[in-house]
Order: structure tokens, then C-alpha cells, then sequence
């Protein structure tokens, strides 16, 4: 989990929220997974308040661009998938790029017809093309 998505998490789960994280297991920017984090299919632990919950993906340094549409798939595919798993939440809530978990995201909030929020920072207009 991103420094700014930790921190937006704690902070929420502070105000009281019941804060559920779905992320893959880390392995940027190696393409290699981070000691520890070995996949194991859909997991939960516990982040001080904030359940984390990850899955599987595709793992893809900054390589070919067919590594990076798997890796970027795989992503989108198993938001779909496993964030159906979780409690419904209230709201949800995604940072993007890449633009694939902006979908999956909004398609989350419309299965539990929940708000939903995207947050873009850092586009590269040329990503999209």
C-alpha cells in the first residue's frame, strides 16, 4: 500500500470507519515478489485498524508492453473478482493511474451501488494512448 493510501486509510479508520484495503502483493519495481508477500492466493492480516486484503496478479517490472497489459489486467481482473468478497462498504475509493482500477472500482461501487471515488494524480496523457 502507497505511503498516501496508508495514511488516508489510518487516518479514516481513526475517525472511527471500518477500513478494508484490496491490493495485490507488492513486487514493483522488480517484478519479483517482496520477501514475505509470496502469493497465496486471497489473504487478509490486519495494518494497525485497516483490514488488508490482497490477491494475486500478474507481477511485471517496467517491462514489455505485453508484461504491462498483463500486469495491469490481472489487476483490473482480480478487483472484479475478489472485492465482490468483501463486506459491502459505504464507499469506495481508488487512485489512479492506471486507469483499469478506475473501472473495476466503479464497477465494485455499482454491484453494492455504493459511492464511488476516483482519484487521479500523476497522468501521463500518452499512458491512455
Amino acid at each position: 500500500m502507497s505511503h498516501l493510501m496508508h495514511e488516508l486509510a489510518e487516518a479514516m479508520a481513526g475517525r472511527g470507519n471500518d477500513v478494508h484495503v484490496l491490493t495485490g502483493y507488492p513486487n514493483w519495481p522488480t517484478g519479483r515478489w517482496f520477501e514475505g508477500y509470496q502469493p497465496r492466493g486471497f489473504t487478509t492480516t490486519r495494518s494497525g485498524p485497516v483490514s488488508v486484503h490482497r490477491f494475486p496478479s500478474w507481477p511485471s517490472p517496467n517491462g514489455s508492453f505485453i508484461e504491462r497489459v498483463l500486469d495491469f489486467k490481472s489487476f483490473e481482473y482480480g478487483i472484479r473478482l475478489y472485492g465482490r468478497k468483501l463486506p459491502r462498504p459505504d464507499l469506495i475509493y481508488v487512485h489512479v493511474p492506471p486507469n483499469e482500477d478506475a473501472c473495476a472500482a466503479l464497477a465494485l461501487a455499482r454491484h453494492f451501488r455504493c459511492a464511488g471515488i476516483v482519484n487521479v494524480q500523476d497522468i501521463h496523457p500518452d499512458s491512455a494512448i
